[in-house]
């Protein structure tokens, strides 16, 4: 992750599952957490979500309000936003 950028600077960082790479923007001071298994990786966008864990068919992730996670595979990324308001548990399917 490139930190040395001033604050208004997008920042990237670039995480490797098996043969793919995948770049990311990272918010100036914000920590973002990848879980992998196999060749999937899944994280979320911002500090009010986390991936609790990724398994063959499925991805278990919580959060408060509204967040956007990423779930690598392949050669994309595909974003999916999910509302926390009624369950602070949710999964996303494979």
């Amino acid at each position: 992750v490139d930190w040395w950028q001033p604050k208004d600077t997008p920042h990237k960082a670039v995480i490797t599952v098996g043969d793919e790479s995948y770049e990311f923007d990272v918010p100036w001071g914000v920590m973002l957490k990848v879980v992998t298994n196999g060749d999937v990786a899944a994280w979320c966008t911002s500090e009010d979500g986390e991936v609790l864990a990724v398994s063959d068919d499925m991805i278990v992730v919580q959060g408060v309000d509204e967040c956007t996670f990423c779930v690598a595979s392949g050669s994309s990324v595909t974003k999916v936003t999910m509302n926390f308001n009624k369950y602070a548990v949710r999964t996303i399917p494979l």
